[in-house]
């Protein structure tokens, strides 16, 4: 299913459904397989999908991130993708204790020939952690992904 041609409506159904997610999937697909990180253009990144705050402040924030660069061609499109929610509690004020940030895998996608497989799922203060691997070609490229406050860092994974 491709994003674009749903009404807003329906988008906002989809990502309330994102939000009650609690399970990595490494399967699970916002679009059709044969037409991966459709959101994302050669040499972009991060898409963000969704970024809102709730009545109490919690902030979730649902991104597509790039998957796989080929170090040898930076314009080249990524081998695939992952869409991560991310939920970052309100810091009450006055409050020496640093909140918990929740990732969360909402999908995975791949080009033709390559696959992905989820090696550590996220959580709270946790790291996600995918392979994508070509068996024909035996190349793979691991993505890894950590949000917490002082320690953030993405690794799109380079092309091995």
């Amino acid at each position: 299913m491709k994003l674009s041609h749903l009404a807003p409506v329906a988008l906002a159904a989809l990502f309330a459904a994102c939000a009650d997610i609690t399970a990595s999937s490494s399967s699970a697909s916002l679009r059709a397989a044969d037409k991966p990180a459709a959101l994302l253009s050669a040499g972009e990144g991060i898409r963000t999908i969704l970024d809102s705050v709730d009545a109490r402040g919690n902030t979730t924030v649902i991104a597509e991130y790039a998957a796989g660069t080929d170090l040898d061609n930076p314009d080249a499109p990524a081998i695939g993708s992952v869409t991560i929610r991310t939920l970052i509690p309100a810091v009450a004020s006055g409050s020496s204790r640093t909140p918990c940030i929740t990732s969360t895998i909402v999908a995975t996608e791949t080009v033709a020939g390559w696959t992905s497989s989820v090696k550590k799922p996220g959580g709270c203060d946790k790291e996600i952690q995918v392979q994508f691997e070509n068996k024909s070609t035996r190349q793979r490229a691991d993505f890894s992904f950590l949000y917490i406050f002082g320690k953030t860092r993405i690794d799109f994974g380079a092309i091995k």
